[in-house]
């Protein structure tokens, strides 16, 4: 093969569009999200740990601080604040330069953003009360006691206020990387369903070191990642799926006291799910484990497709000949 003719291979493979091709863009970028999001972690944690054995903790109490409670704790906010800064940082970097789009085109348009936040927001709570009760009523879950049996209520209420903040910036985090970014790269490469899929998968994958995970589990992460996508393409916009991701998580840990993800959060109730029933309810690692989570993500597809049609409709101009203003 001529020079010409290599320099034509390697351009067809690496520029569409006069742009760097959107496969490596979107390759690049998870490699970059990796990289620097470990490097936080590493960087803050030895940290941390250092300056905890100089203040006269053991090794095995160092453990236990990083371990041993609920979330989110001190030391996972400056985390998850770090790591939400250096995320905007590098999605603008890799929008702008390689995407040459503008931040803002990833699904931050003001059309509807309100409808669409208030409909993620109710569709969460909906969902995981309808899990909570469903388990509850049938046996499944058990409530030992709520919080301020032991706290008083003004630090049950400042738990319940950290763990909203933590949970709109985790569920934004997420959504600006793995539907924001992803999805529009992907789509531009491979189409729209083979976008949903690789991005899916991919972020059932970055769930894989949770705590008490399993194949059923990751599995149920990869789906949610398809209704979270279902509802980004549906709305056009990251208002609906991060309202619906925050309202899921918060609902979950924060006020129903189950485990998110397999991460356990300091909630308004202390539950305990029956043993012996962790393919329903998840076990010890929350919904997302079970088939109670299954079933609440195939409900939420319905209910996001009925909110599209009554957007659509009500977006659609009146019929020709029609007076609105008359009663």
């Amino acid at each position: 093969m001529s020079m010409m003719g290599i320099r034509h291979l390697l351009r067809r493979i690496f520029i569409k569009d006069e742009k760097l091709h959107p496969l490596w863009r979107a390759s690049f970028y998870v490699i970059a999200y990796v990289v620097v999001t470990l490097s936080i972690q590493l960087a803050v944690l030895t940290a941390y740990m250092f300056y905890q054995l100089l203040m006269g903790m053991s090794p095995a109490e160092v453990e236990q601080t990083l371990l041993g409670g609920p979330s989110p704790s001190a030391l996972e906010f400056v985390l998850l604040i770090l790591e939400f800064a250096v995320v905007l940082g590098l999605t603008y970097v890799f929008r702008h330069f390689l995407d040459r789009e503008s931040f803002a085109s990833l699904g931050f348009r003001r059309h509807r953003w309100a409808l669409d936040a208030v409909f993620g927001l109710l569709l969460g709570f909906v969902l995981m009360a309808g899990i909570f009760f469903a388990e509850w009523g049938a046996g499944l879950l058990t409530i030992e006691r709520t919080v301020w049996d032991a706290d008083s209520v003004a630090t049950a209420v400042s738990n319940l206020a950290l763990s909203l903040l933590f949970f709109i910036i985790a569920g934004t985090h997420e959504e600006i990387v793995f539907r924001g970014y992803l999805i529009p790269n992907l789509r531009e490469g491979i189409g729209v369903v083979a976008a949903v899929i690789v991005s899916s998968l991919v972020f059932g994958v970055f769930h894989a070191l949770n705590p008490n995970v399993s194949l059923v589990a990751l599995l149920n992460i990869a789906l949610a990642g398809v209704v979270f996508a279902y509802a980004y393409l549906l709305s056009g916009n990251l208002w609906l799926p991060i309202a619906f991701h925050f309202s899921w998580n918060f609902f979950q840990g924060a006020v129903f006291s189950l485990p998110v993800s397999g991460i356990m959060v300091r909630g308004i109730l202390v539950t305990h799910p029956r043993p012996g029933a962790d393919l329903i309810t998840g076990g010890a690692f929350g919904p997302e484990g079970g088939l109670s989570g299954f079933a609440a993500m195939a409900v939420a597809c319905i209910f996001l497709w009925l909110w599209s049609r009554a957007i659509a409709s009500a977006d659609s101009p009146a019929p020709s000949g029609s007076n609105p203003v008359e009663g």
